[in-house]
């Protein structure tokens, strides 16, 4: 005889929460459908397999679906229905979510509540547990690679496009306005050497890394001055050479942050 449970089994975990038992079809080789005298009432497929509707084989076992569903029950369990599982897994992502809403900066909670619904930041919780590590900005200047590794583990994750770099823009418009840069944020796009090159501008010739950034906002810069900008290094260096009396910025190639500062600084002045 036909072991009903472990052929139904699956059907059961699948589709038992809707009790649709006439509705299942099943698989059976020839031979069984012989034993059970069922043969003319399969359907047999273009693959040769045999298929029949579960309620044939209730009627040759003289079992009502309600008596086959509860032996079903019996054996694997009760199931829930689709709308109590739903509630479930509402209860279980709400504990989660005042978890996530406790363990962070209040400020960053709030900011969060005021951009996204709660359905959105329990979708990818990982994701805005990990970004609350990019709410504070940093003490000091810090690459954006190195500032996306620390915060999601991907030197990429801030990149132009990605999800983490429009998250991270709107914190810092957040904390800081609509105007509010990455710069703003200590953050700092550019490459390692990110270094503003200066002849006859300044009392002593001065190179700033990435780190020394702070310094182009705080150091003296004359006022009302005619500045002469070059890509060239060695037309510039030729150049300061001859006329000791005018001031270069040389950019070295594409204009890096730290030139577009001093450029900035230079135009406030009046340059």
């Amino acid at each position: 005889m036909i072991d009903w449970h472990a052929l139904t089994r699956d059907l059961y975990l699948e589709k038992g929460e809707d009790q649709q038992l006439k509705n299942w079809w099943v698989t059976l080789t020839k031979a069984d459908l012989l034993d059970l005298g069922l043969l003319t009432k399969a359907k047999l497929d273009k693959d040769g397999n045999y298929s029949i509707p579960c309620y044939q084989i209730f009627k040759q076992y003289d079992q009502s679906p309600a008596e086959v569903y509860q032996e079903l029950e019996n054996k694997y369990g009760p199931l829930l229905s689709k709308k109590d599982r739903r509630k479930q897994k509402g209860s279980a992502d709400q504990v989660k979510l005042d978890k996530f809403k406790e363990d962070v900066a209040a400020a960053y909670a709030a900011f969060l509540a005021e951009n996204f619904s709660e359905k959105q930041i329990i979708s990818d919780l990982p994701f805005y547990q990990k970004m609350a590590k990019g709410w504070e900005k940093p003490v000091e200047g810090v690459l954006l690679p190195t500032f996306a590794l620390q915060v999601l583990g991907d030197p990429h994750a801030f990149d132009q496009g990605r999800r983490g770099r429009g998250l991270l823009e709107k914190i810092i418009q957040a904390q800081l306005g609509e105007e509010g840069t990455l710069e703003d944020f200590n953050v700092y796009p550019d490459q390692l050497y990110n270094f503003a090159m200066t002849a006859n501008l300044l009392d002593t010739p001065l190179t700033y890394d990435i780190i020394a950034l702070p310094d182009i906002d705080q150091i003296a810069l004359p006022e009302k001055i005619k500045v002469y900008l070059h890509e060239n290094s060695g037309v510039t260096t030729a150049l300061a050479s001859k006329f000791s009396d005018r001031a270069f910025v040389c950019t070295g190639g594409q204009v890096n942050l730290a030139t577009k500062k001093l450029i900035k600084r230079l135009l406030a002045n009046s340059c």
